[in-house]
């Protein structure tokens, strides 16, 4: 099946960290996201997101929780 993005016609997506912060096996990323779409124009919707990250066993970095909000 097509991915949801696709069927929401967003082309592109940048992800722009503004702060990251470790402690220990969790981390927290703040930013903020330009999203495109086929019906935009060129000009992309802008949001913020929050990541918390966390460290498994491995090492590996994996998505913990976010939160995303459009900017106003």
């Amino acid at each position: 099946p097509p991915c949801a993005a696709a069927q929401l016609g967003i082309t592109a997506v940048r992800l722009h960290t503004v702060e990251l912060t470790v402690t220990g096996d969790r981390a927290q990323e703040v930013g903020r996201v330009e999203i495109f779409t086929r019906e935009g124009g060129g000009t992309p919707a802008e949001a913020k997101y929050v990541v918390l990250w966390k460290q498994g066993p491995d090492g590996a970095w994996r998505w913990d929780v976010d939160c995303w909000n459009p900017s106003a």
